[in-house]
């Protein structure tokens, strides 16, 4: 099989379960809490400045912030609906009898060119470095077979002539994906410590930046950033704004403001 067929073969979203390495899902799991906590908190700030500086039909920043925020909500929404099917595998788990997640396969094509496979989930396939994803083209094709069967891509057909452990995937996330460990390291060091306020007051000023009609983003963004759990504030939430609710004028509010701590303790959870 020629390398180039890897390199062609693209990623695929995997609607299943997602198989990954411990290295993968710690590195994802912590993306999710920099978004959660960090970079939608800042972002909002930055939209709220912006839009107080004047008319936003010529406010670059404003439209700025505005687009990231959208990116941030997307990505953070991405992650922990993956993140709920995540299924992390151990490398003492490989069996080579089939080829799988964490087997290495070598092909043989008709020619008699060898080229080597290493089988990943999306959270850890490295196509450029010929780990591909059992999700994609290639990988479903190979998935499950046997030394002997064939296997036949991009009109061409090799053969599986081993099936070992891979070498390249546990353990080795930090080198195949060194940008994304990076940015995870450098955002847990900027981190700055959080002033904790008490969960009721968070509750209150949640609920009144609501009265006021700011936007849920803003009101999540306070609450993702104040520094206390959401599933330490959701509880006492719930009598509060139920007892708020009680009042007709400011109903809304205290709907719109325990949706958004629901959402927030969903993303916490995750």
């Amino acid at each position: 099989m020629r390398m180039g067929m890897v390199r062609k073969d693209t990623r695929t979203h995997y609607t299943g379960t997602l198989y990954c390495t411990k290295e993968a899902f710690d590195a994802n799991r912590a993306e999710l809490r920099d978004i959660t906590d960090k970079q939608i908190p800042e972002t909002t700030r930055e939209k709220s400045i912006a839009r107080e500086k004047g008319d936003l039909r010529e406010n670059s920043e404003y439209d700025a912030a505005k687009l990231k925020l959208a990116q941030l909500y997307a990505r953070q929404r991405e992650i922990a609906e993956r993140i709920k099917n995540v299924a992390v595998v151990f490398e003492e788990a490989i069996h080579t009898d089939v080829a799988g997640f964490g087997t290495h396969v070598t092909l043989q094509a008709e020619d008699g060119s060898k080229s080597g496979i290493t089988l990943a989930g999306e959270w850890d396939d490295m196509p450029e470095a010929n780990i591909i994803s059992i999700a994609s083209p290639l990988g479903k094709e190979i998935l499950g077979k046997k030394v002997g069967d064939s296997v036949t891509f991009a009109g061409h057909t090799s053969h599986i002539t081993a099936i070992e452990k891979a070498k390249d995937l546990f353990g080795h996330y930090r080198e195949h994906h060194p940008v994304h460990v990076e940015e995870q390291e450098q955002a847990k060091d900027a981190s700055p410590a959080t002033p904790v306020i008490s969960p009721n007051q968070a509750i209150e000023t949640a609920f009144s930046m609501m009265v006021a009609g700011k936007e849920k983003d803003e009101v999540s963004a306070f609450l993702s950033g104040c520094g206390v759990p959401f599933k330490t504030i959701q509880p006492l939430a719930v009598d509060y704004l139920v007892a708020k609710a009680s009042d007709d004028s400011v109903r809304s509010a205290a709907i719109m403001t325990l949706n958004v701590i629901n959402d927030g303790l969903r993303m916490e959870q995750a």
